[in-house]
C-alpha cells in the first residue's frame, strides 16, 4: 500500500526540496503527466512546466500546491468516467498513484474497491489492513464505513471475514462508529455484519446486550463455519461462551450440532462447563 507523500502535506517553512525529495517529486510528476488528461487537471504556467519536464522541481510551495490538485473530487470524477469507469485494473493503477498524493478516506476506499477486483486476496487483504490503520473511526461517515465493510466482505471469506471484523470490533472507536452507522448500512453489509456484531457484543463485551435471538443464530452460523482447529484455538472461556450461544433455543439444529461436535470435546472433561453442556446435548 503506497504511503501518502509528505510533499503533499503542509509543512513549516518553505525550504527548497532536498535531493531525495526532488527524486520523489519527479515520480509524482510522471504520474501527473500520465494521467493529467484523465484527471482533467487545470495547471498554471509554472505547474505546466513542471509536469512537462521543462523545469526542475525545487520550490516546495509550488510542488505542494500542484500535488494538492489531486483531491477526492478530482479522483472520484475521473473514476466515474471512461476509460477508468469500466476498467478495474486501470483504476487500480491510477489510484495507486493518487493515494500517494492524498490521504482522503474516500480515495483510499476507491483504491481498495479496485484492488478487490484485480489483485490476489493476499494483496487485497494487506492493503485492507493498511487502509484501516489510516482511518480515524471517530470521524468516519456511515457511508464510508459501509464501503469499508463491503470491501471486507468482498476480500475475505468465511472464518477470515469473522476474524477480521472481530479484530476491528476490538477497537472502541470502531464499535462506536459501527453502532451509529448500522441503521444506514445497505442490506448486503447489514446481513453479514450485524449478526457478527451481536455475537461479539454478547461474547466479548462487558455486560453483553439484549440481542435479537435470530441475529445471534445467524452470527453463530458464521462463526462456526471456521475450520475445527481455528475454533479449538480460542481461549476456553470464549469456546464455552460460543457453545452457550450455539445451544440457544432459536439456533438451527445444524448450527447447534456443529458447535457441540467441535467445541464440547475441546473443553476439559472434568470441568463444570463440560458437564453443564453435556447434559444439554
Amino acid at each position: 500500500m503506497p504511503e501518502t507523500s509528505r510533499l503533499a502535506a503542509p509543512a513549516p517553512g518553505e525550504a527548497p526540496l532536498t535531493p531525495a525529495e526532488v527524486a520523489e517529486m519527479k515520480e509524482h510528476l510522471a504520474f501527473l503527466r500520465r494521467y493529467k488528461e484523465v484527471l482533467r487537471l487545470k495547471l498554471n504556467a509554472a505547474e505546466d512546466l513542471l509536469v512537462n519536464q521543462q523545469r526542475e522541481p525545487t520550490d516546495r510551495g509550488v510542488c505542494r500546491h500542484l500535488l494538492g490538485k489531486v483531491d477526492r473530487a478530482v479522483v472520484e470524477r475521473a473514476i466515474e468516467r471512461d476509460p477508468l469507469r469500466g476498467d478495474a485494473a486501470a483504476r487500480a493503477r491510477m489510484l495507486a498513484g493518487a493515494v500517494r498524493l492524498t490521504a482522503d478516506v474516500g480515495v483510499l476506499l476507491a483504491y481498495l474497491e479496485a484492488l478487490a477486483h484485480v489483485r490476489s486476496r493476499a494483496e487485497a487483504a494487506q492493503a485492507f489492513a493498511e487502509v484501516v490503520r489510516r482511518i480515524d473511526f471517530e470521524s468516519v461517515s456511515a457511508t464510508r464505513l459501509a464501503r469499508l465493510l463491503q470491501v471486507l466482505i468482498d476480500t475475505f471469506v468465511d472464518h477470515e471475514r469473522v476474524q477480521v471484523l472481530f479484530s476491528l470490533l476490538a477497537s472502541g472507536a470502531f464499535r462506536r462508529a459501527f453502532d451509529a452507522a448500522l441503521p444506514a448500512f445497505p442490506p448486503t453489509v447489514a446481513e453479514v455484519c450485524a449478526p457478527l456484531r451481536a455475537v461479539h457484543r454478547r461474547l466479548l463485551e462487558d455486560g453483553g446486550g439484549a440481542e435479537a435471538p435470530e441475529l445471534l443464530a445467524k452470527g453463530m452460523a458464521q462463526v462456526l463455519s471456521a475450520p475445527d482447529p481455528v475454533l479449538r484455538s480460542y481461549e476456553e472461556p470464549l469456546r464455552a461462551g460460543m457453545l452457550e450461544l450455539a445451544l440457544g433455543a432459536d439456533v438451527p439444529s445444524e448450527v447447534a450440532d456443529r458447535g457441540v461436535g467441535v467445541l464440547l470435546p475441546s473443553l476439559p472433561r472434568d470441568g463444570r462447563a463440560y458437564a453443564r453442556f453435556a447434559i444439554r446435548r
